[in-house]
């Protein structure tokens, strides 16, 4: 919970580059883009913030470290 505002969500926010594949049939298949995103390259910003206020909470580095995210 936000010490500050009292909101129960916070926000990992990062910049993305790279390139994403989307495959599409010619025949009305479905086709598998389950990898579409493995080619971009992730920069996470230092701090997770507050989804309200965007007050830091804690170090992404710190939660990345808990496993926390596997959770989700």
């Amino acid at each position: 919970e936000c010490p500050k505002c009292g909101c129960t969500e916070f926000v990992i926010n990062s910049e993305v580059s790279g390139n994403v594949s989307y495959f599409v049939s010619l025949v009305n298949e479905e086709c598998d883009n389950s990898e579409m995103y493995s080619g971009l390259d992730y920069n996470y910003d230092e701090w997770c913030v507050c989804a309200e206020c965007e007050n830091k909470l804690f170090k992404y580095s710190d939660y990345y470290a808990s496993s926390d995210f596997l959770l989700e």
